[in-house]
């Protein structure tokens, strides 16, 4: 069921919402082309893996996609930027699936996203993007950790997003950015709430304002407005009755 949060998110609603379109495999063969741009994954609370091979296998581009739709007959050798990820890293002390575990682009960091190492480990993988003269490098944070809405928040931004470089240079040191070679696009964010049983709209709201505040109070979002266009609140198919996911673009 995990696996059908992120994918009903980045297949159904990012299309609709920010433009975010998917490109299937056969399309870029149908056109002999290849995923041109990267992104980098982080999953945290990975385990068992379904979160991270969709991350691992998810390409996409902006726009209506044109160059790269499957069902085109147009012979044209013009290609969308086409965007597939650089690594995925799935942080969780837990087991992940072989399958997961097989895939080139995946790295299992066995820790708590709390560790010391686990920091070290995001620190490399980003500073090894940053090397490679990317042009809008994009960012996907995912979570779907069965603990409080205010744990799981505080976590992201404290041990994740707050290490993300940011071109306002807001969220991360000076050092870092000073050393970015590639240019930044788009941080997206997935977060599964983990509510009450049989929530009111009252408590999906103050879980969905504490998401806000908290990306506020590190910086990560200029408007913690619950209205804002660039975050949404959302029951999919895949959640139980209890859960909403958030989800949050923010320009790097």
């Amino acid at each position: 069921r995990a696996y059908y949060k992120i994918s009903e998110v980045f297949n159904t609603h990012c299309p609709v919402w920010w433009g975010v379109v998917p490109v299937p495999v056969s399309a870029l063969r149908k056109r002999k082309c290849s995923a041109r741009h990267r992104f980098i994954g982080i999953d945290v609370g990975a385990s068992p893996g379904g979160w991270t091979q969709f991350l691992a296998q998810y390409m996409y581009t902006y726009g209506n996609g044109s160059g790269v739709d499957s069902g085109s007959d147009n012979d044209s050798d013009s290609v969308t930027e086409v965007y597939s990820a650089a690594s995925v890293l799935a942080i969780d002390p837990g087991d992940l699936k072989q399958e997961v575990l097989d895939l080139e682009n995946v790295i299992h960091v066995p820790l708590t996203v709390q560790a010391t190492e686990t920091r070290a480990f995001i620190s490399r993988t980003v500073d090894s993007a940053m090397d490679q003269k990317l042009f809008g490098l994009d960012f996907m944070v995912v979570c779907d950790m069965n603990c409080m809405t205010s744990d799981a928040i505080d976590l992201l931004c404290r041990h994740v997003l707050n290490h993300i470089p940011r071109s306002s240079n807001t969220s991360t040191s000076s050092d870092t950015c000073s050393k970015s070679k590639s240019t930044l696009g788009y941080l997206y964010m997935v977060l599964t709430l983990k509510l009450m049983k049989h929530p009111k709209q009252t408590h999906i709201d103050s879980a969905r304002r504490t998401v806000s505040d908290t990306l506020y109070k590190y910086g990560i979002v200029e408007d913690h407005s619950l209205n804002s266009d660039n975050m949404k609140c959302i029951h999919i198919n895949a959640n139980s009755l209890n859960e909403r996911t958030i989800v949050c673009k923010v320009k790097l």
